[in-house]
This record gives structure tokens, sequence and C-alpha cells, in this order.
């Protein structure tokens, strides 16, 4: 979840994306394993960890 987390910081790379570039075949599992690991979603942890501007 780590490499997850970093590629959220490339704002070039889309959400659904950095699941697959990190081996989620299913966006959904992907969507649900990040929430569950950082109780938030993968759009919440970019605006709050790297936001625009």
């Amino acid at each position: 979840m780590d490499k997850v987390c970093q590629f959220l910081g490339e704002r070039n790379i889309s959400i659904q994306e950095v699941g697959f570039a990190t081996g989620y075949d299913d966006i959904i599992r992907f969507y649900r394993a990040f929430k569950k690991y950082t109780k938030m979603t993968s759009k919440e942890y970019r605006m709050k960890y790297f936001p625009i501007g």
C-alpha cells in the first residue's frame, strides 16, 4: 500500500491507473482495500496529502 500512496502523489496518473499499476485487476477491490488500510478513499487521501497548488 506504500507504493499506492506514492503513486497517488503523481497527479498526472488517474486513481484507476494507480490501482492497475499496483497490481489490482479489479478497481472495486482496490478502492475497498485502500479505504480499509487508510480509513479514507483514495480521492480523499490524494486531496489531503497532495493538494493542488
